[in-house]
């Protein structure tokens, strides 16, 4: 304030307005006027030196006290206080009658250097009788106020220095003794002594003061006025003040001028006066102001035009702000604060996406222009919000980080690290957002109790969700306890007690998870999320497998919540555990109610659809399968969503064919089914495939509709099989199960040399499991005994029949495990086997077979007793 500037300069000019000379010699005595005739004319460094010298050169001077004391004064004015307070508290034993001077102007010194406490002591140990008494008591007293300690200072002045109560009683309109009262008026303001700061300045006279402390007697009058709530009072002191400032002839840096402006917005603000407290403000856009008042300037234009809901008129007066004045030093608090303001605006209308567009834009233009503005931490914590709102949690990652690089400790640090755990969680980088969030907790929560209060829960409930997904349920637990410690009534209590409990039934926890249960029941039974708990209790019976209580659990909460919005689910999910407790026919009339009640529901009805026409599939209803299936894919109401056409709308089609089949309607499954599967690009892969198989299969199964070709669709399933043998299908074993396919075929069109390769071509591929290793085998066995019959009897004849009897006994006398896994094709091999030996009138041979048949396929007794009585008959007629 300029109080303090004006105390130092008038008692300067009081000390140095006469100078007398003293006796000397007269080289001494020239040397000395010449000295003291610089300091007059104010040639400050050669006052400096000449003085230095004299002392050099006339040590025994009896001027050299003030000398000393002069040349100090000049270094001061020079701006060297540490100099000049060295100079004189080295010399000051000696300082003689100038002992008060010298400490008078060390404390100046002190002052002017910052070091208040020290110039407070040194300013007030001058004596009462001292000349410079009073001018020290008011030095000393504004030290106290540079400290901010105002208890002292009201003792200071008001007591306790008997030079001031001697003043006013002799000279009470003393300019010394009002700028103490001013600064006891401060005082009392700053203590919320409303009151006792008013009256003090009431008993100024504004004549008696210089135009620059009348200006701080108004202004400290007209906060005293607002403070104490007397805002019609304030007003005209508001006006008075701007207009001082106005028309005064000095003001360094247009401060006053600028505080003036602010004062007088800040008047109409507490008035309610905004549109008007917003135009004052503008009028501190002017770069004339010091740049604090612009900031000042800018965020309350911000804030007022917030509070005022006019987005749009704070945006234009701090766009063309920034446009004008490009290089002002207050240009990045600009550029933040219109950007926080389109972020504002986005908030409160997310319709409006081209907000977050500019806002983003300003940010970016701070982070290009002004890149070491103490402002860049902030802009990348709001371009980050700027992602995360648009949805781009992978892009907001780099902004938040480098935001908790740049900010300082504070609360938006704080936000920034919880934003930063927030993107990372989206990422699934649980641990390490984990780590965020305890940051958070652990490093700020303490110190500033905003944060406690805006991210305390938030960040605990964080911390248990990533624990929950790292499986570390110990952790997950202890953050809960927090919770429900530190925020009995946060929302996210209840939430968290949800989550933890569903954490312990993934887990399969079911105990604990029923205990977390149980406890949020007893603790907030009229929660609205107690649907939620009730489900997720019957949940807890599902992962038991214990059927009949879950669906007792889904019937009781029917009952208990027939309109909440959770029913759909509750339906559904008791329809599902009726079927997997055995009641189909419940399950049956639950999902046919479910699809009729909810038909455009995404995902539940489909699949509620699906299971009906697996249970009529699975009955071997044929046509009512085919058909639900066909209401599956034929729903234009479902057929809206990505996830829903590949797992049900081409499964559907795939599952309606199939149903075709099973009612042997081969040409419709192909034509209505499979060929659609089959020529759709987008359709998966995988699901193309089986359509193609199925579509070879079912020519297989059809009779030809050529009567001179009785065997044409066995061609046609070939080229079809082959379409999936020229594919590149290494990952699975859709390959060699064609190639057993087509092998069957070359052998009903008795290309049998055909077929031979193509089931070499399965026993070869490193994908064929041992059940088709095992079709493959016996179907060679077959291939090659069809070509030996097409032989004479002879040599050749004989090594074909021998072949095929070897891949027939291979299948057959698998030992342990293989032929506990393949018992179907064991059988097959067998029986094969035995017909092949028996037509040889091979009957010891065929008699061994059948009796290990019925050794391990006991049922086969009954069926196999006549070949094996034939067998015996044959065998003791060929007995010597």
């Amino acid at each position: 304030m300029a109080l303090y500037r004006c105390l130092f300069l008038i008692l300067l000019a009081l000390l140095c307005a006469a100078v007398p000379a003293r006796a000397a010699g007269a080289r001494e005595q020239r040397a000395y006027v010449a000295a003291v005739t610089a300091f007059h004319d104010g040639l400050w460094n050669l006052a400096q030196l000449e003085f230095a010298q004299f002392a050099q050169k006339y040590p025994g001077s009896t001027n050299l006290p003030e000398a000393y004391l002069l040349e100090a004064q000049a270094a001061f004015k020079q701006g060297g206080f540490t100099q000049g307070g060295d100079l004189l508290t080295t010399h000051r034993p000696a300082a003689g009658k100038f002992a008060d001077a010298y400490t008078y102007w060390i404390g100046e010194a002190q002052f002017q250097n910052d070091d208040w406490r020290t110039a407070a002591t040194t300013l007030a140990s001058l004596s009462e009788n001292s000349p410079y008494a009073l001018q020290g008591a008011v030095e000393a007293a504004a030290a106290l106020a540079k400290l901010g300690d105002w208890s002292q200072l009201i003792a200071y002045c008001g007591v306790e220095t008997e030079v001031f109560q001697r003043t006013e009683r002799s000279d009470p309109d003393n300019e010394l003794l009002l700028r103490a009262h001013l600064l006891l008026a401060q005082a009392h303001f700053a203590q919320g002594e409303f009151a006792a700061a008013g009256k003090l300045l009431a008993l100024i006279k504004p004549r008696l003061l210089p135009p620059d402390l009348e200006w701080e007697r108004v202004y400290l009058l007209c906060q005293v006025k607002l403070a104490a709530g007397d805002r019609e009072a304030a007003l005209p002191l508001a006006t008075s003040l701007l207009q001082m400032a106005r028309t005064a002839a000095a003001d360094v840096g247009g401060t006053n001028l600028a505080a003036s402006v602010a004062l007088n917005a800040t008047v109409l603000e507490d008035l309610g006066r905004l549109p008007e407290a917003i135009q004052a403000f503008r009028e501190n856009l002017s770069t004339n102001a010091p740049a604090d008042s612009q900031r000042q300037a800018i965020l309350k234009i911000a804030v007022l035009s917030i509070d005022a809901r006019q987005f749009a008129n704070a945006e234009a007066v701090l766009n063309d702000y920034v446009t004008q004045f490009t290089n002002s030093p207050a240009v990045d608090v600009a550029l933040l604060t219109l950007g926080e303001l389109y972020l504002q605006d986005y908030v409160a209308q997310p319709a409006q996406s081209g907000l977050l567009a500019s806002a983003r834009a300003q940010f970016d233009q701070l982070l290009t222009i002004c890149a070491n503005s103490a402002f860049t931490g902030k802009a990348y914590l709001d371009r980050g919000w700027c992602g995360w709102l648009a949805g781009d949690y992978a892009g907001s990652l780099p902004d938040f980080q480098n935001a908790t690089q740049l900010l300082p400790r504070s609360e938006d640090l704080a936000v920034a690290r919880f934003k930063l755990g927030d993107a990372l969680f989206a990422r699934a980088d649980y641990a390490d957002a984990l780590i965020q969030y305890q940051a958070v907790l652990g490093h700020f929560t303490s110190d500033f109790p905003e944060v406690e209060q805006s991210l305390g829960d938030r960040a605990r409930y964080q911390s248990l969700r990533a624990q929950l997904a790292l499986g570390d349920l110990t952790g997950a637990a202890a953050s809960m306890g927090k919770i429900a410690t530190a925020y009995p009534v946060s929302e996210l209590r209840q939430t968290g007690s949800l989550l933890l409990g569903e954490g312990y039934t993934d887990l399969r926890q079911p105990t604990n998870a029923l205990a977390v249960f149980k406890s949020f029941k007893d603790q907030a039974p009229g929660s609205p999320l107690r649907p939620l708990v009730d489900l997720a209790v019957a949940r807890v019976y599902e992962q038991e497998q214990n059927w009949p209580a879950a669906v007792a659990r889904y019937d009781t909460w029917l009952q208990s919540y027939p309109t909440n919005s959770l029913l759909p689910q509750a339906l559904y999910a008791r329809a599902w555990a009726n079927y997997q407790a055995g009641n189909e026919t419940n399950a049956l009339n639950q999902f046919t109610n479910f699809v009729t009640r909810f038909p455009t529901l995404p995902d539940l009805a489909p699949s509620a659809q699906w299971w009906v026409a697996d249970h009529y599939f699975r009955l071997g209803d044929s046509v009512n399968a085919e058909r639900n299936y066909k209401t599956i894919f034929q729903n234009t109401n479902w057929q809206n969503s990505a996830s829903f056409t590949n797992s049900l709308y081409y499964p559907a089609l795939m599952m309606a064919g199939r149903a075709a089949v099973s009612r042997t309607d081969n040409a419709e499954a192909i034509r209505d089914y499979f060929l659609k599967l089959e020529a759709d690009t987008n359709c998966p892969l995988d699901l193309r495939v089986a359509a193609t198989f199925a579509h070879g299969s079912a020519l297989m199964k059809m009779d030809s509709t050529d009567t001179n070709n009785l065997t044409a669709n066995f061609q046609y399933a070939v080229t079809v099989f082959n379409q999936i043998c020229s594919a590149s299908l290494t990952n699975n074993d859709w390959g060699a199960r064609a190639w057993g396919e087509m092998g069957d075929c070359y052998l009903q069109l008795a290309r049998y040399d055909d077929a031979t390769n193509a089931y070499l071509q399965v026993l070869a591929a490193p994908q064929a499991n041992l059940s088709l290793q095992s079709q493959a085998q016996i179907g060679l066995g077959q291939a090659l005994e069809k070509k030996a019959g097409l032989l004479s009897a002879g040599p050749d004849q004989t090594a074909l029949y021998t072949q095929a009897l070897a891949n027939y006994w291979e299948v057959f006398n698998r030992t342990g495990e293989e032929k506990e896994l393949d018992p179907f094709w064991t059988k097959e091999a067998g029986l094969d086997a035995a017909n092949l030996v028996t037509a040889l009138g091979k009957w010891d041979q065929a008699m061994i077979i059948y009796t290990n048949l019925v050794a391990m396929m006991p049922e086969l007794k009954t069926s196999l007793a006549r070949k094996m009585e034939e067998s015996g008959r044959h065998l003791n007629q060929v007995k010597p």
